[in-house]
């Protein structure tokens, strides 16, 4: 038997609507039912299937990122205020000090 020339295996290429719904009836339906609907195959649904596992916890990671970051700056500006409070208090005792040690110089007088 003669080899075939210029024939190769295309892949189905799965657009992304089919994606979509495919995404939508997993819920649903198991991966038989789900290919048999769509009309591609199962191994392609258990790819989709995982690839938007990955997507999903990639996303979750990343949000919970953010919010950590948000929180640090957060803590950060209230740092700020901490030691800008303090350095006002601390001016006030030392004012608060010094009348105390004028009064006290008066006062022996």
């Amino acid at each position: 038997m003669k080899a075939q020339k210029g024939t190769f295996k295309m892949k189905h290429r799965v657009t992304k609507e089919q994606k979509q719904q495919i995404m939508e009836d997993i819920k649903h339906m198991n991966t038989y039912v789900n290919s048999a609907k769509s009309g591609v195959s199962e191994s392609t649904i258990r790819v989709l299937t995982t690839r938007c596992k990955e997507i999903k916890g990639k996303e979750i990671q990343e949000r919970r990122k953010i919010e950590n970051i948000q929180a640090r700056k957060k803590v950060q500006e209230l740092m700020v205020k901490a030691k800008q409070e303090a350095k006002i208090g601390n001016i006030k005792k030392i004012i608060q000090q010094a009348k105390n040690e004028k009064t006290k110089r008066v006062a022996q007088r």
